[in-house]
């Protein structure tokens, strides 16, 4: 968490605000553990599914031009009984790095959203 603070000022200062765009990658390697912990989290209260650890991957962020809030969409897989399946999220992150939310799609069209 050290290294993320530095960081996310500095993707503040190069980030064209409210445009969304692709993450580089020191932006994917801060925030994709973020991303990951949350849902490692939050999947041990799921009746069927497992997350696959390390399988959240952010492909585009936004600046919330007002707030500065971080929104990321990505890509994350879970198991359920013996298969593997993929779905999309969205995340919320503060400008300190802090995840505020987390709203998923799964295989099945299925949503939900988590609030830490």
């Amino acid at each position: 968490m050290k290294i993320l603070l530095p960081f996310l000022f500095a993707f503040f200062t190069i980030t064209v605000f409210g445009q969304s765009r692709t993450p580089s990658n020191e932006e994917k390697q801060a925030i994709n553990p973020i991303i990951d912990e949350g849902f490692k989290n939050w999947s041990e209260n799921w009746s069927y599914d497992t997350y696959i650890l390390r399988s959240a991957k952010i492909n585009s962020i936004t600046v919330d031009e007002d707030y500065g809030d971080i929104k990321v969409y990505g890509t994350f897989s879970y198991k359920r009984v013996f298969q593997n399946f993929s779905g999309t999220f969205s995340a919320k992150l503060t400008s300190s790095g802090k995840l505020v939310s987390i709203s998923y799609t799964d295989a099945n069209g299925l949503r939900d959203t988590k609030a830490f």
